[in-house]
């Protein structure tokens, strides 16, 4: 008994052990080449339309903050008929016109309580030539789903959408070619269920790849670049820490059950606690939180076995002294 239990302990740290490179590499949705040196530059907004229909909604927040942007409840024909944000842009002749366009937008929950909900972002967009072409009625559609894990108000996050460079067959995008945008907050439909609340857009911005730069791209070191590097450090750093202190814990475990040590099992369950939570901390994923709500239970079970290693030895002493 005591060796199939000590064989289950080793298999589960040993599955823990194996997601664990998994949840920290996942690089989140960041569609950019990182050979590339992007420019970004934010589009106009038609606060025209915004006036008129009086939608959406301008907000400050938090209470007494600095913060501001345009509150977004999800789209629909008639009631949030003008709940949508328009935008253009001019591509700039720095563009290298062989890459796709990125468009990032940054958004923050209205409301607290959101979690388990999603959003769905629907881009709209569209480009002209001038001189060339008339403007076209027809548009590109793009979506961007979100699940979130946040119970916080106000928490942000960044989405992205790619513009497919050469998406109009045979007419590319090119450097001073006009670009129409329009953003909503669409429905996620299916099993997913919308935010109870509003999604307020911070930040729109349009990232071109840069084709003026003198030699290769990837020799230009970005602010941004140190920044992702410092991070990935971080997370190797925190693995190689995981793996450290499961190796502790299969040891104590291991000792602990084999010994039937009540002290070795409750000093395991500790630190069991203290890892599942860091786990979900560090690795913020449906993964990150299955495998941490996992260590949790495994130091309810020793916990258990060390109630039951102490009533086992007052047992045995008490039948020693009979």
């Amino acid at each position: 008994m005591k060796r199939l239990i000590i064989l289950l302990i080793l298999a589960i740290l040993l599955g823990i052990l194996a997601v664990t490179p998994v949840m920290a590499t996942v690089e989140g949705t960041d569609p950019r080449d990182p050979d590339l040196v992007y420019l970004e530059i934010r589009p106009d907004l038609d606060e025209t339309s915004i006036v008129g229909h009086g939608k959406p909604t301008a907000v400050q927040f938090p209470a007494n903050g600095i913060f501001f942007g345009y509150s977004l409840p999800v789209w629909s024909d008639p009631v949030n008929l003008n709940e949508e944000l328009f935008l253009q842009i001019c591509v700039p002749d720095r563009y290298d016109g062989e890459h796709d366009i990125v468009v990032e937008v940054i958004v923050a929950l209205s409301n607290a309580g959101e979690n388990g909900n999603t959003y769905q972002l629907d881009l709209a967009w569209e480009k002209v030539t001038p001189d060339v072409e008339v403007v076209p009625a027809a548009f590109h559609s793009n979506s961007a789903q979100r699940y979130n894990l946040s119970n916080l108000q106000y928490y942000c996050y960044r989405d992205y959408f790619v513009i497919d460079y050469d998406a109009p067959v045979g007419d590319p995008i090119i450097a001073e070619d006009e670009i129409a945008l329009r953003l909503r907050l669409g429905q996620v439909g299916g099993q997913y269920t919308d935010l109870d609340g509003e999604l307020i857009i911070i930040h729109c911005g349009v990232l071109f790849p840069r084709g003026d730069l003198l030699g290769h791209p990837s020799d230009v070191v970005l602010q941004s670049d140190a920044i992702e590097e410092g991070i990935s450090q971080d997370i190797t750093l925190a693995i190689w820490g995981l793996w450290m202190a499961l190796a502790l814990l299969a040891l104590f475990s291991i000792i602990g059950f084999w010994k039937c040590n009540a002290v070795i099992l409750m000093l395991t369950a500790a630190a069991s606690i203290f890892w599942g939570i860091y786990y979900f901390d560090t690795f913020v994923t449906n993964l990150g939180l299955s495998v941490g709500i996992v260590v949790i239970a495994y130091a309810l079970v020793c916990l258990g076995f060390a109630f039951r290693c102490i009533f086992w030895r007052d047992r045995l002493r008490e039948n020693q002294e009979d």
